[in-house]
């Protein structure tokens, strides 16, 4: 399965991030495609991923939008 999650920003000490970043663990660790959206890519704090986490910003996003297909996409406000 291919997720998505969008989220304003990454940054180490933010609990949605936490969150985000554990979740996607554990759904790589299950064999699900996972993906990260940001569009703090200006901030260097940013919460460690696990391997096969792609980690993408929201401009390179954008550009490549119509090449991508997700069966699920968590948006994260």
């Amino acid at each position: 399965m291919r997720i998505l999650h969008v989220i304003t920003g990454m940054r180490k000490a933010a609990g949605t991030s936490v969150f985000v970043g554990e979740l996607a663990r554990e759904q790589v660790a299950a064999g699900h495609s996972v993906d990260v959206v940001h569009q703090e890519t200006w901030r260097t704090d940013v919460y460690p991923l696990a391997e096969g986490v792609r980690l993408i910003a929201k401009e390179d996003f954008i550009k490549s939008l119509s090449f991508r297909e997700y069966d699920i996409m968590h948006i994260h406000g």
